[in-house]
């Protein structure tokens, strides 16, 4: 039965959606590194929800402009390019959602993604502050974004199944040991590929539950150490379905260069997350 459910899972996955066009097309416009607001508003307005989402999110809570902002320039101008970078993948990974909005699991599962991204751009920040380094924080809110993108998947196709892994998570269980051969980290792989990602974010899908140094790169292991932190504390706030509560945790936030206080605690990270999570999920609308 799971071999049959691959095999028509792959297909669906060829079915799916291409990334789109005008995500694309905003996120190659701001690599150029050489673009004006007005140039990109040009492409933002093509997409009328986009154009919708940009201005929502200018507006919110989180961002509190003094006055309302009207149009697509002023709110580049306002939020930055990286932060439209990280609206235009977010939209991109909309395009797996199930249009059976009645599927709790999806948008639960869609949740995660968004707080996952937010936690692990916190935390990298943390990082750069304490450590000196200056890795580049929306990175790694892609990276969080994207590196479980395969539950989403499962839980739109499958979600008798993906409720079966989570009882069973819920019991004590590793994702890694009772998924089967329908595997998010290789579906995630898959979907990377069919979107011509860079291949860093399809070995992140299918690797990133390995911690063992002696199994992955220096550079994974960094990247899903950051994963994990940002995992632990979706789960800690009720955004996490599928964590394992098994990880020794600690390990990870040692090996990055933290302490437990800066992360776990109401005035480290786990604390600033939980207080601006309403507004992160303006990201979902």
């Amino acid at each position: 039965m799971e071999n049959v459910k691959l095999f028509t899972l792959v297909a669906q996955i060829n079915e799916l959606p291409p990334f789109p066009n005008v995500a694309h097309r905003i996120i190659a416009e701001i690599d150029k590194n050489d673009t004006s607001a007005k140039q990109l508003s040009e492409i933002i307005l093509l997409d009328t929800s986009l154009t919708l989402k940009i201005i929502n999110i200018s507006n919110s809570a989180y961002y509190s402009p003094r006055n309302p902002i009207k149009n697509v320039t002023h709110a580049i101008q306002y939020l930055g390019f990286n932060t439209i970078k990280s609206i235009a993948y977010t939209s991109a990974v909309q395009v797996v959602k199930s249009k059976d909005t009645s599927n709790p699991l999806v948008n639960k599962f869609h949740e995660k993604c968004i707080i996952t991204a937010y936690v692990a751009r916190v935390v990298i920040n943390k990082i750069n502050f304490f450590r000196k380094t200056a890795y580049i924080p929306e990175d790694f809110y892609i990276l969080g974004l994207l590196h479980s993108v395969g539950e989403v998947v499962i839980a739109v196709h499958y979600p008798d199944h993906m409720q079966e892994i989570i009882d069973k998570i819920n019991d004590g269980a590793d994702i890694t040991q009772v998924e089967g051969k329908l595997k998010h980290g290789q579906i995630g792989l898959m979907l990377m590929r069919k979107w011509n990602m860079p291949e860093i974010y399809a070995q992140v899908c299918s690797k990133h539950h390995v911690l063992d140094p002696e199994k992955v790169t220096s550079e994974i292991l960094f990247i899903n150490d950051i994963l994990m932190i940002a995992e632990c504390i979706a789960y800690k706030l009720g955004f996490n379905p599928t964590y394992n509560n098994n990880i020794d945790i600690a390990n990870s936030i040692s090996r990055v260069g933290l302490r437990e206080d800066d992360v776990l605690s109401n005035d480290g990270i786990l604390g600033e997350v939980e207080e601006n999570i309403e507004s992160q999920l303006t990201f979902l609308t």
